[in-house]
């Protein structure tokens, strides 16, 4: 009797070491595994990341490249709402990336429009950082008062002889 007795006494407590040391193992396990999916996931979104970074970069050039050929184009530079709106008509057309551009004259007034009516934007933020540091730059992302889609803007200034234009291009 007291043989079964002793083995009923160590059969509870083998039973729960087991039982711990089987949890501990499927816990560390566990974690392993964890450690390992996110750091899987972590190298193939960067991948990822860095993948589109290089697409939008190109992207942007292109767009970049674009205006500064405008502010450098002949026709654009000089000032003239009938010649100016055709052409940049034209290039939004061929650029359907493009949302709108418009040039406009050191005072603020646009002068030619892709689309839509010519107004004043002389108080606006970009305008005056075109007009003070006289170097082209690009927005930080926004969204489109127009469309509602995401955007970003460059703002490129057409340089003259004495005179200095403000080139905006939105896309």
């Amino acid at each position: 009797m007291k043989q079964g007795s002793i083995f009923r006494q160590l059969l509870v407590p083998v039973l729960l070491i087991v039982c711990i040391l089987a949890a501990a193992l499927v816990s560390v396990m566990t974690a392993m595994f964890i450690s390992s999916y996110e750091k899987d996931i972590y190298e193939k979104e960067q991948g990822q990341s860095e993948l589109m970074a290089g697409q939008i970069s190109t992207f942007l050039d292109g767009a970049y490249s674009v205006t500064e050929g405008l502010a450098v184009n002949p026709s654009i530079l000089t000032m003239r709402t009938d010649v100016q709106t055709p052409i940049l008509a034209d290039c939004v057309a061929r650029n359907t990336y493009l949302e709108l551009l418009y040039i406009q004259g050191t005072d603020g007034m646009q002068t030619g429009r892709s689309s839509g009516e010519l107004a004043d934007r002389s108080t606006r933020w970009w305008f005056t950082q075109v007009m003070n540091e006289q170097k082209a730059f690009v927005s930080k992302s926004y969204y489109s008062v127009n469309t509602g889609m995401p955007c970003a803007s460059i703002f490129f200034p057409c340089m003259m002889p004495a005179i200095s234009l403000a080139y905006l291009l939105w896309i």
